[in-house]
């Protein structure tokens, strides 16, 4: 894991990053963050069609980038999700997964170490520090950048698994897949936080050595700036249906009467 020059609670109060990509920024900027990142590998882009109730048609806009260099081996991945129209194209999840190779797997004690040199002490850790296999760290910070350890008062429990959608679905995807339609689910208090979550996991060919980690999936989503455009897309949706459906009345009130 790439050591980190900074913590998140830095005086300029930015968002907390995974390797420099963080919520917030342009769509654009990631797409060609992930190009220079590794040119090796290929930056998939999944996008959806708003539907033909849309003011926009049926033009498909990308929801999700993944970069990796083999989709069909345990590799690095790197999945960064941007907001959809009408709200502009801006990244608020990134995920990064990294597997570790036989003989280069780092204990336990070392990958939180390194975590908590980056993101600040946890706000929870789930499960037993020297247990890989049942570890997960989160952090919880305001769209300021600023730690909130409980937020809302609600137990930080409740929002490790309240990370927006994670269904991404093939690497590459063209249709609807992005599940627009339906509400926002999960504690609605954790919405109001940015939330950082690592999971650790053990060697798939050793899983009851719970001294290293085998594999590591850490998450950053500002999940405020989700709900913001979850709602806004929504709306935009049901406006585009309204338009459609008054355009067919009208197409309809044009046509003539029988003649009897």
């Amino acid at each position: 894991m790439p050591a980190a020059a900074q913590t998140a609670d830095t005086a300029g109060g930015a968002l907390p990053d995974i390797v420099g990509l963080r919520p917030g920024i342009p769509a654009q900027q990631a797409y060609d963050f992930l190009k220079a990142y590794n040119k090796a590998a290929r930056v998939y882009v999944s996008d959806t069609p708003l539907g033909g109730s849309a003011p926009t048609g049926s033009k498909p806009f990308p929801y999700l980038f993944t970069l990796t260099a083999d989709p069909n081996n345990v590799v690095e991945v790197i999945s960064v999700f941007v907001t959809l129209p009408p709200s502009k194209d801006t990244v608020w999840r990134i995920t990064r997964f990294t597997p570790f190779a036989e003989g280069q797997a780092p204990t336990v004690d070392k990958v939180i170490a390194a975590l908590r040199a980056k993101y600040g002490p946890e706000a929870i850790l789930v499960g037993n520090a020297n247990m890989a296999a049942n570890s997960r760290l989160a952090w919880y910070f305001d769209e300021s950048g600023k730690r909130i350890e409980r937020p809302g008062g609600l137990s930080p429990a409740s929002c490790t698994g309240d990370l927006g959608p994670i269904d991404v679905g093939p690497l590459e995807n063209h249709a609807p897949a992005y599940n627009l339609t339906h509400p926002l689910g999960g504690v609605p208090g954790c919405r109001a936080v940015v939330v950082v979550s690592a999971q650790l996991a053990p060697m798939p060919s050793n899983p009851v050595n719970f001294n290293v980690v085998g594999r590591l999936t850490v998450t950053v989503a500002d999940l405020p700036l989700y709900t913001r455009a979850h709602v806004a897309t929504l709306a935009f949706i049901a406006k585009g249906a309204a338009t459609e459906a008054e355009q067919e009345r009208q197409r309809e009130d044009k046509v003539a009467a029988p003649k009897l």
